[in-house]
């Protein structure tokens, strides 16, 4: 459940439809620079105007229900009752769902309490998280967060771009990297899902397991 938690914490912080009103400014990597002063300015209001929330929390909470259910037994020591009952039953569609919707309200507090706060920005915040799995989220680093481009920037049939970039991690020295897919939305880029979801979940589960 820990890998569950540091998964979708770091997912969410590097961040990611509707159809545009009008052509956004700049190139699609320019969300990039978009989030990171977000970050930076503990700016929630603008973080959500290029990072479309809900499409990731459901992405990212998808994902790790999926990948629970394909394991074999899952290690529910040192969780709290309600929560090891949740996740031994999460073959359980009922409880698959309630799960997953659980991971959401969760990481969504922590994304905003990480933003609001300054904590990815490199601050000391006065407060932690709260919450139902908050003592979970001990294990995810609130250290700050800086995005990068990494590579050359994809244009899609669809008519979406996916723009390569790595988030280095200030709080445990790590480097990830995220394929962000970026669309048009108004006058903004804004990222709405992640192409290399599945093999970030497999590196931070071995992550998780060192």
């Amino acid at each position: 459940m820990r890998a569950v938690c540091f998964f979708l914490g770091l997912v969410l912080v590097a961040c990611l439809c509707g159809n545009a009103a009008a052509a956004p400014a700049g190139r699609p990597e320019t969300v990039l620079t978009a989030i990171q002063k977000a970050i930076d300015t503990q700016d929630m209001k603008a973080f959500e105007r290029h990072v479309d929330m809900d499409s990731l929390l459901e992405q990212g909470a998808s994902s790790v229900v999926n990948t629970l259910q394909q394991v074999g037994t899952i290690d529910t020591s040192g969780l709290p009752p309600l929560l090891a009952l949740m996740a031994s039953s999460i073959r359980q569609p009922e409880m698959a769902r309630q799960v997953k919707m659980l991971l959401k309200s969760e990481v969504e507090s922590f994304v905003r309490y990480g933003v609001t706060s300054g904590a990815f920005a490199g601050k000391k915040p006065s407060g932690s998280p709260d919450g139902l799995i908050a003592p979970l989220m001990r294990d995810v680093s609130t250290g700050r967060k800086e995005l990068k481009r990494s590579a050359a920037v994809r244009k899609e049939a669809s008519g979406s771009y996916v723009v390569p970039a790595v988030i280095h991690d200030y709080g445990n020295g790590r480097d990830y990297r995220v394929d962000l897919r970026v669309r048009a939305e108004q006058d903004v880029w804004k990222v709405q899902e992640i192409a290399n979801m599945d093999r970030l979940l497999e590196k931070l589960r071995k992550e998780a397991a060192e």
